[in-house]
């Protein structure tokens, strides 16, 4: 007889047992044959006949049920039946004869004790169908299955069902938030943690497997909001996290090594998940939870202790998943006030950082990323950065590191990635540190940019280029020592200025210039921004400091082009791949400096163009000649910007607040890559455009350019002054170290109109 044959007939037995053994029958059958054949309809047919069985039969009847269960519960092992299963209906039904039968077992002996074998098929079914099938979920909750199940998870004298439970909720809620949400609403993250707590207090290893289970489930649902807030509040986990202080125990011992590593593995895999949440950083910083966490990150096991390389590579990956954790959890500001108070731990970092300074295996170097990576979590206030410096010497052990990072670049070494992170980490940490002003004078006096400079000509070290430019920028910044240890390479000599500069070739200034000639491209932009600010507060901090001779170098070696590239959007310098080695970069080859590698549109910034006429206003006060002579190249582009500036709308006022502060802004380390206003839409600062009045003033002293764009010049002043009058108010000033460099007074713009205007006529 044939499969289909046997299946058509099966629809007139009466006899339960001749039904059974059909149906146990076709396990053995492939299962796509299965459903083609109609098995499915068969067993629906069967189950709809529940409510009409005599109780003397009911026996009889339910252990054929609970074979058909099995039966599908096997068919879905198989991808691609899970489809048709779930479009036959049989889901709603399962679920029905589910509801039913829990009825019909209560008070019913006979029928409760076959109740275990029941739940356990009908869970199998459940999870089997659900495996990697989002329809089929949906499907269980439309049948309200779920407040069927959940209960299940209190079964616990009966350990496998309970286990069983767990994996059919872990595979229903996959990726499923009505589920998710709908298991929570039953009271299932209690039940979870009960379970969870069983293996902290017994050795049975059915209790791991059932905590391990439970976890999977607790998995899927903190990815929604009500789960995550079920999982704080229900303790969770503080349980999880003081878990693994045992499990790494028994690991130590080589007690259960594989299960316990499972468990752990889960247990941080949560943790990924919800760390970036304030309130579980804030419960984790509060009650303590961070110790072992940072033990699991020193947990070096014996090289026996795993069974097999797949075990020894998941260890590796939950260390490193650890390490990212914590780094998270020191974001947190509670961290940040109170961590530099806790000695241990911050001590903890620090040892991180330089114990076994020579070792560069991919754990440790993971190591030493996290302590730098938490020490820049903590600089995150002048206050803590000036505490971290002065106080703690942090520079000490970061510079320790640093010069081991850097002495792998030697010969034209490549550091491994792990190494590279490390760099990252520290440099990420350095900057921050630097944004404390009292902090400049100090860390450059440790040889911090005679360290970092020679990085920027590397190719392997391109990933912290953009990092080490912004130190360096804010190690120049309102900083004279540093600004002439950069242009000299040389700690600066005291109650004097420099007249000369020895091998010109290997100061930190010329790599800097190296890296902007080659950051041409569209991509490079944010490097060049934060370069060109580099000689932004290399020029405030030398016109300070009336160091002329090294004013005019800047002048002569490209900075004015620099300077250009903040005002004008694009890059000015040539490429340095074109540049005859002993070309000057600056010099006239009778076409003026090219552009190249021309972004398809301008990367304008006002606030950075602002710091470009700032410091070209300060180097025409101090050598005009020079600094004209350069400018005149480019005057084409740079005109008609200044023009266009000077026509947009002044920026809006803010409250009471009467201009950007532009002292926050300069040390604004996202400065270079947002767009306050553009100049093809709104309005511009008002400072921005008192500057560019200046900077026109300068460029009027040139009887070539004024001719030349005298008329529109006019046309824009007469504009201007037109505005100013019809606005009947002050515009307002800026007073600050920036606007007091450049020589501006708080006077009112019309004044500077037409003193301009008196020029050019």
């Amino acid at each position: 007889m044939s499969l289909q044959e046997t299946i058509d007939n099966a629809y007139n037995i009466t006899d339960y047992e001749a039904f059974g053994e059909i149906i146990s029958n076709a396990k053995n059958e492939d299962p796509d044959k299965l459903i083609e054949a109609g098995i499915l309809k068969l067993m629906i047919n069967y189950f709809e006949k529940f409510d009409n069985i005599p109780k003397e039969d009911f026996e009889k009847y339910w252990l054929q049920a609970i074979k058909c269960f099995e039966l599908i519960a096997e068919m879905a092992k198989i991808e691609s039946t899970r489809t048709p299963i779930g479009e036959s209906g049989i889901v709603a039904v399962i679920a029905k004869v589910h509801k039913g039968y829990n009825k019909e077992c209560f008070g019913n002996e006979a029928v409760f004790k076959l109740s275990s074998s029941t739940y356990i098929q009908i869970l199998r079914a459940y999870a089997n169908i659900c495996f990697d099938n989002e329809k089929n979920r949906d499907l269980i909750f439309e049948a309200h299955a779920i407040e069927k199940i959940v209960p299940f998870l209190q079964q616990t004298e009966d350990l496998k069902l309970v286990q069983i439970a767990c994996g059919a909720l872990c595979n229903i809620s996959m990726d499923n938030e009505p589920i998710q949400n709908e298991i929570c609403v039953n009271g299932g993250v209690g039940f979870l943690r009960s379970l969870i707590l069983l293996s902290r207090d017994s050795d049975d290893e059915t209790y791991k497997d059932i905590a391990h289970a439970s976890l999977r489930v607790v998995l899927n649902l903190v990815e929604t909001e009500c789960g995550l807030q079920n999982f704080i509040s229900s303790g969770i986990l503080q349980l999880m996290i003081t878990l693994t202080k045992q499990y790494m125990y028994e690991m130590k011992n080589k007690i259960n090594v594989s299960q316990n590593l499972q468990i752990i593995e889960i247990i941080i895999n949560i943790l990924d998940t919800v760390v970036e949440n304030e309130n579980v950083q804030r419960v984790i910083l509060e009650e303590d939870l961070l110790e072992p966490l940072l033990l699991l990150i020193e947990f070096m096991p014996d090289k026996d202790i795993f069974d097999d390389e797949e075990d020894e590579t998941s260890f590796h990956d939950l260390k490193k998943c650890t390490c990212k954790s914590v780094i998270s959890v020191t974001t947190n500001d509670v961290c940040m006030n109170s961590m530099l108070n806790e000695s241990k731990q911050y001590n903890r970092f620090v040892n991180w950082m330089i114990n076994d300074l020579d070792n560069n295996s991919p754990e440790m170097e993971e190591i030493k990323s996290t302590g730098a990576y938490c020490l820049g979590n903590l600089a995150r206030s002048d206050e803590s950065c000036i505490k971290l410096v002065q106080d703690y010497k942090i520079m000490d052990p970061i510079m320790k590191l640093l010069r081991s990072k850097v002495k792998l670049f030697e010969g034209e070494g490549q550091p491994s990635r792990e190494s590279m992170k490390v760099l990252h980490a520290l440099v990420g940490t350095l900057k921050n540190l630097c944004l404390a002003a009292d902090n400049r004078a100090i860390i450059g006096e440790t040889g911090l940019i005679e360290l970092i400079s020679p990085l920027l000509t590397t190719i392997f070290a391109q990933p912290i280029h953009y990092l080490c430019v912004g130190i360096i920028k804010n190690l120049c910044g309102l900083c004279e020592t540093n600004a002439v240890r950069f242009m000299t390479g040389k700690p600066p000599v005291e109650n004097a200025v420099v007249s000369e500069i020895d091998n010109p070739e290997t100061i930190p200034y010329s790599n800097l210039i190296t890296l902007l000639s080659r950051s041409t491209s569209e991509n490079d932009t944010h490097v060049r921004n934060e370069g060109s600010r580099v000689i932004v507060n290399l020029v405030k901090s030398l016109w300070k400091k009336k160091e002329e001779y090294l004013l005019l170098y800047i002048i002569n070696h490209s900075g004015v082009s620099c300077l250009l590239s903040l005002i004008l959007g694009v890059p000015i310098l040539k490429s340095k791949d074109s540049m005859n080695e002993y070309e000057n970069e600056e010099s006239d080859d009778g076409r003026g400096v090219r552009f190249d590698q021309v972004p398809t549109s301008p990367q304008i910034f006002p606030i950075l163009q602002n710091e470009g006429i700032l410091a070209l206003i300060l180097l025409f006060n101090t050598h005009e000649k020079e600094t004209m002579e350069l400018v005149k190249k480019n005057e084409s582009a740079l005109v008609p910007q200044i023009l266009e500036i000077i026509k947009l709308p002044t920026a809006k006022r803010r409250g009471s607040s009467s201009a950007i502060n532009l002292k926050g802004n300069l040390l604004d380390k996202d400065a270079s890559r947002s767009s306050l206003a553009s100049l093809n839409t709104t309005s511009v600062p008002n400072e921005l455009k008192n500057n560019a009045c200046i900077l026109l003033n300068h460029l009027c002293n040139d009887a070539d350019l004024k001719n030349k764009y005298k008329n529109d010049i006019l046309e824009t002043l007469n504009s201007l002054e037109e505005d100013i009058s019809g606005s009947n108010s002050n515009i307002d000033f800026v007073e600050d170290e920036n606007t007091t460099y450049a020589g501006i007074k708080p006077d009112l713009l019309r004044e500077l109109v037409t003193q301009l205007k008196n020029k050019v006529e």
